[in-house]
């Protein structure tokens, strides 16, 4: 997957997502990439869903800046109170001692990596902030106890 990205203040981020339309073009933003978001928005009809957060050190390797290892830890999940400037609280998406390792690289990972992952027995699998939150917002809402709802004249009454 290759993840496309373009800056924008909060204001800016807002309005294009309530409007579909795209801010003017400033400096620091990717011109292409708000383009592709336009399109989205007008075809899709999208709203916020969900908040992640999590705590990330990034390394890269000296004198190759093809190599980035990061590890995630303290990942934490919302889906109410989603607007950014309520801060990054939310239920933890891992136990506290688990951190998440990832290594993007577009060339062959280094021999020094390789013979490292190798010693520690640490072997390439697929992991999702996103698919693992709804996994498990899918299995909270299996555990819900279902409510029957009638109908009496004008009133609701669950039971």
């Amino acid at each position: 997957m290759n993840k496309r990205r373009t800056t924008l203040e909060l204001g800016e981020a807002y309005d294009f997502i309530e409007t579909g339309v795209k801010p003017e073009l400033q400096d620091y933003m990717n011109g292409q990439v708000l383009n592709e978001l336009e399109y989205c928005l007008n075809l899709y009809d999208l709203e916020p869903k969900v908040y992640i957060a999590y705590d990330r050190l990034a390394y890269f390797e000296k004198g190759n800046d093809d190599l980035r290892i990061s590890f995630d830890t303290n990942i934490r999940t919302r889906r109410s109170d989603l607007l950014l400037e309520s801060g990054d609280h939310g239920k933890r998406l891992l136990d506290s001692d688990v951190w998440l390792m990832e290594i993007k690289t577009s060339l062959a990972k280094p021999l020094w990596l390789c013979e490292m992952l190798s010693e520690f027995e640490i072997r390439s699998s697929s992991f999702s902030k996103y698919g693992t939150e709804y996994k498990n917002m899918m299995a909270r809402q299996k555990e819900m106890p279902k409510q029957k709802i009638f109908v009496f004249g004008n009133q609701k009454q669950a039971v």
